[in-house]
């Protein structure tokens, strides 16, 4: 006869290819916050096997306690010059991102993450799921992400990836940016169709190699940017007023998400 033990690891064994083997939505929230910026945004995770796809759904700046009033965004991606959507893919030949920049939306390749997690000797339950305790250093940020193995997957929100489990929660070293797991559910093979035209529709946004932007290419096109708005603001100026001069190792200037 098979033992009690046995019985139970094959059955949450079965659990977990079922869940692997299916499309999976989990909604976060998403959060930053310092002396300057407030953002809260919802994100929707949509995850298979082979990819996975981070999409804007909702978003808003401001004080939290206003209330949760986002704008909502759609699905239905417009795959022109324009798109309301961040989105953020993880596909077995690289990271891609779509993110607007000085109100141009840019699609970037992502250079490849150093998956350097350092595994913490701490666990807690986030629902019914046991996580573990992970951090890494990732652009200027020391994150911290609580990750379960329940869900086995090496994909996760925004650009957190790379450990063997599904991140549900995460926060960097000084609180600033937040991340919670909201809802996970599976989506069944015969109502997919939305998910499926999604994928299809993101394979086409990063079909041309050529449209797409390197990390180096992203921060000279925000430097320059930067350098025009700057001689704008200098031709306002009164003669002989000098304006300050760029500088990536600014001290003085507001973090934002990633330290380029």
């Amino acid at each position: 006869m098979i033992g009690i033990k046995q019985y139970f690891f094959c059955l949450f064994f079965l659990k977990v290819l079922v869940i692997y083997s299916q499309t999976i939505e989990i909604n976060y929230e998403q959060s930053f916050q310092n002396s300057s910026i407030n953002l809260y945004k919802k994100y929707d995770l949509v995850l298979t096997d082979s990819l996975s796809i981070y999409i804007e759904r909702e978003s808003k700046s401001g004080n939290k306690n206003e209330g949760n009033v986002y704008n909502q965004k759609t699905y239905n991606l417009e795959l022109g010059n324009k798109m309301n959507s961040n989105v953020y893919v993880n596909k077995r030949d690289g990271f891609y991102f779509l993110e607007t920049f000085f109100g141009q939306a840019l699609e970037i390749k992502e250079d490849v993450f150093k998956n350097n997690w350092q595994m913490i000797d701490s666990t807690k339950y986030i629902a019914n799921y046991e996580c573990k305790l992970a951090t890494k250093e990732f652009r200027g940020r020391k994150f911290f992400v609580w990750y379960t193995n329940q869900i086995p997957t090496t994909f996760g929100p925004w650009k957190l990836n790379g450990l063997d489990g599904l991140i549900l929660e995460a926060r960097d070293s000084n609180s600033e940016f937040k991340l919670n797991a909201l809802k996970i559910k599976s989506i069944d093979a015969s109502t997919d169709t939305l998910y499926n035209a999604l994928i299809n529709k993101i394979n086409l946004l990063f079909e041309n190699e050529k449209e797409i932007l390197t990390i180096d290419e992203l921060k000279e096109f925000i430097d320059n940017k930067n350098q025009i708005i700057l001689n704008r603001v200098k031709q306002q100026l009164p003669r002989g007023v000098s304006t300050p001069k760029l500088s990536s190792n600014c001290e003085e200037c507001n973090d934002s998400l990633e330290k380029y």
